[in-house]
């Protein structure tokens, strides 16, 4: 996003010693715009990494940025907000299944042997399962899906 000088450190201990300014001595804290907290957030957490100049350039009222804002920052550093979209997720596969199901009225047919995927453990080192971690949550996919993929790229090439 294209974000105005304010929103930064700077911009922020500014407004704080603003509100402090003439005061000898107050109680509480300084109030801050709600509007500004989220922007300072969203920029130093999310924009200064990964960059969303759509968010600026959007015809959209600052509602629906914020809705956005506020999705990708849960999606980051939240669990319990990822786990909660994974559980969303399997509840209307389930759901839709389920009627799939009633309406074929028949039951799934078994997987051939050589159809079935096979349970391997393999070892890596540390650095490689920290960015595999990181890559697998970067794009909601699961190890094994991003191993599988891995290796038929490899093989195919």
């Amino acid at each position: 996003m294209i974000w105005n000088d304010d929103i930064s450190f700077e911009g922020f201990t500014k407004k704080i010693d603003d509100w402090y300014k003439d005061k000898e001595f107050e109680l509480c804290d300084p109030p801050i715009d709600a509007q500004y907290a989220l922007d300072l957030i969203f920029k130093v957490l999310i924009d200064d990494k990964e960059h969303y100049p759509y968010l600026t350039t959007m015809p959209e009222s600052i509602e629906q940025t914020n809705s956005i804002m506020l999705d990708l920052i849960l999606r980051k550093y939240s669990r319990k907000y990822r786990k909660y979209l994974r559980k969303l997720k399997y509840q209307i596969f389930c759901v839709k299944a389920h009627n799939e199901r009633r309406r074929r009225d028949m039951p799934r047919p078994k997987k051939d042997k050589e159809d079935k995927f096979i349970r391997q453990n393999i070892s890596m080192e540390p650095d490689q399962m920290k960015r595999l971690l990181e890559h697998c949550q970067k794009e909601d996919r699961s190890i094994s899906w991003v191993i599988r993929k891995a290796l038929d790229d490899y093989l195919c090439a």
